[in-house]
């Protein structure tokens, strides 16, 4: 299996942007509030946080990704963009007020989602929340493409997808649960109705934890 960052890569240089639309459910904030997304992709959600007052910070692996936010965001200019692994996040501990884990933690090994989750928790402020989105086992696509591990299945594009259940979610933060649930839709394509159901969920850093 290539490594991730080479198969984001050149999905980026093939396609340009991967991910449009805006992102739904995004939190409002105070004055000089921090947001993290770590695997912001091409900015899709970026410029959804900006426009709710955030000061922001978009990181992905792929420089080829963050180029398309350098290039494309009209906010470009007011966003910090950074080149680095999710796994060895590059900043000090209790950096950010908020954390948006939005389709990424999904496209990692197991060990990658942990390293990454224990990062994200280090650079968390106390009170701070991390925003967890990504697909459930009852999504459509599970089971498609070559199993590369439990419930993870890489498809052509050379890209890891895995599924979650609601257990495994709660399971793999270390922080106090808000709330976890699913989010049901149907995709039509020719005709065609697709189930799909990702699991969303709000963890919170409190001084319990």
């Amino acid at each position: 299996m290539p490594p991730v960052e080479d198969s984001w890569n050149q999905n980026y240089i093939q396609k340009g942007k991967l991910w449009a639309g805006t992102t739904r459910d995004l939190p409002s904030a105070g004055h000089g509030r921090m947001a993290l997304e770590p695997g912001c992709g091409n900015g899709k959600t970026l410029a959804g946080l900006h426009t709710h007052g955030w000061e922001v910070t978009g990181l992905d692996s792929s420089s080829q990704a963050i180029t398309l936010c350098r290039t494309s965001l009209p906010e470009a200019d007011r966003i910090r963009l950074v080149v680095a692994d999710t796994r060895t996040l590059p900043f000090r501990d209790e950096s950010f007020d908020l954390i948006l884990l939005i389709h990424v933690l999904g496209h990692m090994t197991r060990s990658g989602r942990e390293q990454t989750v224990q990062e994200c928790t280090r650079i968390l402020k106390q009170s701070g929340s991390i925003l967890f989105r990504d697909f459930s086992l009852r999504d459509f696509r599970f089971g498609k493409g070559s199993e590369i591990e439990a419930g993870s299945f890489q498809r052509g594009t050379g890209i890891l997808t895995h599924y979650f259940s609601e257990d495994e979610v709660r399971d793999l933060f270390p922080l106090a649960a808000q709330s976890i649930s699913p989010t049901r839709w149907s995709m039509r394509v020719r005709g065609t109705a697709y189930e799909r159901e990702e699991i969303d969920a709000v963890f919170r850093k409190g001084s319990s934890q």
